[in-house]
């Protein structure tokens, strides 16, 4: 009695613990120093009653040495968690249940008699009906565990032949004990903690003691052993799997290379079926012997005359028990089917020749063979548009080989975390791989690619590559069919037998510059054919320097999928801030195809630009009167003495304006304005508006100007002197510049239009 005591004060703090890590990697410090300080008083009763050669001393010292320790670091702000363990424990939260990592304890507790724990909702197939729920422990007549039994696991009501046939695979590899994933083995338990492998770690689930009763008894909706009507821990560890889709067993089926990863951790690998070839299978063969490697198959949708002729279903998983090798090279496969034949086990077993029958082939890795392995955590936040054509805001990585062998292999494996809401998701994972010095890629340089990858719409992907240079660039695609509600959780694992690293890739150089803003009725005025183009966004760009030096720029513009470029043009560093008129003489990115206007991306790559000078930047769409936003992106190597400013030149060209009417249609008078200027460097800008659509009209004026007390005395005389009804093709806006050549003599800048 003392010893069960005791567990459930473990069970406690274990969950209490479990708890301050979780709201933590959240940021939810409230409360948090308190459970400590209730797991340090409750473990502190043990420690003084407890004999050092009690089995669960070690435990309860090194737990109660823990939650010190975890105190101390909050009570001093100190640093709990690295970011990537945050993120780690943020993707412990799964369709409205926490699954904690496992390894926080070197050994897990749960309080056999917990009556107070049970599952609120564990759904049900609505064409099954369930007579009832029972406790386990009042369906077995002992309370043994055991592997007896294992290989005759079936298939019946629930629709997980994947699962089951992963099972089946696993019983029969020793280097596997599943049976060491549940805590306690003790079938009277009121609770159970199952180690499954999701969201990138080994994570603890936690359910009840009760399996559901059909009322046909000779029908189950949980797995059953044909050898061994005693035999139910294999459906305490289905029960965890099943909720960690939150369907409860009503369940929509998974694939048996993703059930083994969950049961095992062991690697994700597959071929397609028509892709099988002598030497795939003799390599197969060889590992699957060697019991390294576990293997499923898969069918499509076979007809119904082939389902009779072969005995085998349609669209359903098996376990591949062995792969035979005949004469003259010609493989056959061992497969056993989940599903219960009328309970005949001879019918289970099969042998198939013919693998047109099957699409894929699964293959699970021993991920002992491997002697490195690194993983990565991280967000994904939707690009700002709708069509990213470009890289610029995929996830990127950096391999780099670290050893003397120039040529290594590595094993990538993406999952993307379930998170809440994330289960019916439907998108498209995808990586592909590039030859470069280690660098963020902004564009897709097919010159470069190293690896092509075929997207799925898994929750995973796998892929190879050999790395025969010292780095490469992985890019991940994650592609959907609606926006994301809330950023999502991904984890990327890497294997290899050779040392390397990864890392989250930067840009080339040291600098990154990001402008967003957005293109509307009032500035988007299309490409450098219309007589408006200059109306477009424009931007000052200034390197300063000590030195008068030439410097290597990246530049890129982002946005929806629409045609649009970049021109960069050299003005004086004392002219009039933007440009007044499309000059090719002016450009400095003319090689860099500057008339050409890409789709959703314009990059600029390696610009060279001296310091010292002004140089104005136009961003435009080809069409005008687009609405969309943009990302303008600039990336320099910044140094003490040599900074980039970019500032976005003023549409309205001042900070005052004045508005005055012209007369109706017909009216011709005469408006006249007169303007008052200090006498030093000022700016003059008129634009003409015709506010009725439907007409076009003509608008003169005159200057005159005086000094006068210091000041710079401007008169303005303005006529509309034509207006007619008719349709059009132009914009009626008329946009007059003229630069004013009587400039006074201290040198007013004077600029009309």
């Amino acid at each position: 009695m003392e010893d069960e005591g005791r567990v459930a004060v473990l069970d406690r703090c274990q969950r209490l613990l479990e708890q301050v890590y979780f709201e933590y990697s959240l940021n939810k410090l409230e409360n948090l120093q308190k459970k400590c300080i209730d797991v340090i008083n409750l473990l502190n009763i043990q420690l003084k009653t407890i004999d050092k050669n009690d089995k669960d001393f070690q435990s309860v010292k090194r737990l109660s040495q823990l939650g010190l320790d975890v105190y101390e670091c909050l009570q001093t702000n100190g640093k709990l968690l690295s970011l990537e363990q945050k993120l780690q424990w943020i993707s412990s939260k799964m369709n409205q249940h926490c699954f904690p990592p496992v390894g926080l304890f070197d050994k897990i507790h749960i309080d056999s008699n917990d009556l107070g724990f049970e599952e609120k909702s564990f759904p049900i197939p609505s064409n099954v009906n369930v007579e009832k729920f029972e406790k386990i422990g009042n369906l077995v007549s002992s309370n043994e565990w055991s592997n007896e039994g294992l290989t005759g696991l079936y298939q019946d009501t629930l629709s997980n032949c994947s699962f089951v046939s992963a099972l089946l695979s696993i019983s029969g590899n020793d280097k596997i004990n599943l049976m060491d994933s549940i805590h306690p083995h003790n079938y009277k338990s009121s609770k159970f903690g199952v180690e499954l492998f999701v969201n990138g770690t080994k994570r603890l689930v936690i359910i009840d003691d009760k399996l559901p009763i059909l009322q046909n008894e000779n029908s189950s909706l949980f797995v059953k052993s044909l050898d061994n009507n005693q035999l139910y821990w294999p459906a305490i560890i289905e029960k965890a799997y099943l909720k960690i889709f939150n369907r409860g067993y009503d369940h929509q089926g998974s694939n048996f290379g993703v059930d083994v990863y969950m049961l095992t951790g062991w690697l994700l690998d597959y071929y397609y079926a028509k892709d099988l070839n002598n030497s795939i299978l003799k390599n197969l063969q060889y590992f699957l012997r060697k019991k390294q490697i576990l293997v499923g198959i898969g069918t499509g949708n076979l007809t119904r005359e082939e389902c009779n002729f072969y005995n085998l279903v349609s669209n359903h998983d098996y376990s591949v028990l062995d792969i035979l090798e005949e004469d003259e090279n010609q493989f056959k496969f061992i497969i056993k089917n989940p599903l219960n034949i009328n309970g005949q086990r001879q019918d289970r077993i099969l042998e198939i020749k013919n693998f047109n029958l099957f699409t894929i082939l699964y293959i699970n890795w021993n991920r002992q063979l491997f002697k490195i392995s690194k993983s990565i955590e991280f967000m994904w936040s939707d690009s700002l548009y709708d069509d990213d054509l470009s890289f610029y805001y995929n996830q990127q990585f950096t391999v780099q080989n670290k050893s003397e062998n120039p040529h290594i292999e590595i094993w990538l494996i993406l999952e993307r975390s379930l998170m809440d809401g994330s289960l019916e998701e439907n998108g498209y994972l995808n990586i592909n791989i590039f030859k470069t010095n280690g660098e963020k890629l902004w564009d897709r340089d097919s010159n470069c690619l190293l690896k092509r990858g075929i997207e799925n719409n898994s929750r995973y992907f796998a892929t190879k590559f050999k790395l025969t240079e010292k780095c490469c660039t992985v890019v991940v695609s994650y592609n959907k069919s609606e926006k994301l509600k809330t950023p999502r959780s991904f984890n990327l694992q890497a294997f290899s037998n050779d040392n390397f690293s990864i890392c989250k890739s930067t840009n080339r150089f040291t600098k990154l510059i990001e402008i967003n803003n957005v293109w509307n009725v009032t500035n988007s005025f299309g490409n450098f054919s219309n007589k408006n183009y200059i109306r477009n966004p424009q931007y000052e760009l200034i390197i300063n320097s000590c030195n008068d030096e030439e410097i290597p720029v990246d530049i890129g513009l982002f946005s929806n999928k629409l045609p649009l470029n970049i021109d960069v043009f050299l003005t004086e560093k004392n002219d009039f801030n933007g440009v007044i008129t499309y000059n090719p003489k002016l450009l400095v990115n003319i090689e860099n195809n500057s008339n050409e206007y890409n789709v959703a991306r314009k990059i600029l790559h390696d610009l060279k630009l001296k310091t010292n000078l002004k140089y104005v930047l136009v961003v435009s769409t080809y069409d005008p009167g687009i609405f969309s936003p943009y990302t303008l992106a600039l990336n320099y190597n910044e140094t003490n003495d040599l900074k980039l400013n970019i500032n976005k030149v003023n549409s309205q060209l001042g900070l005052f304006n004045k508005s005055i009417e012209l007369g109706q249609d017909g009216d011709n008078s005469i408006k006249k304005i007169t303007l008052s200027f200090p006498k030093n460097n000022s700016y003059l800008k008129l634009r003409f508006y015709n506010t009725d659509r439907n007409s076009n009209s003509t608008f003169n004026y005159s200057l005159s100007q005086v000094h006068e007390n210091n000041n710079l005395i401007r008169e303005i005389s303005m006529v509309k002197t034509e207006s007619y009804h008719g349709s059009f093709a132009n914009d009626n806006d008329t946009d007059e510049e003229e630069e004013d050549e009587n400039e006074a003599e201290d040198e007013d800048e004077d600029e009309d239009d």
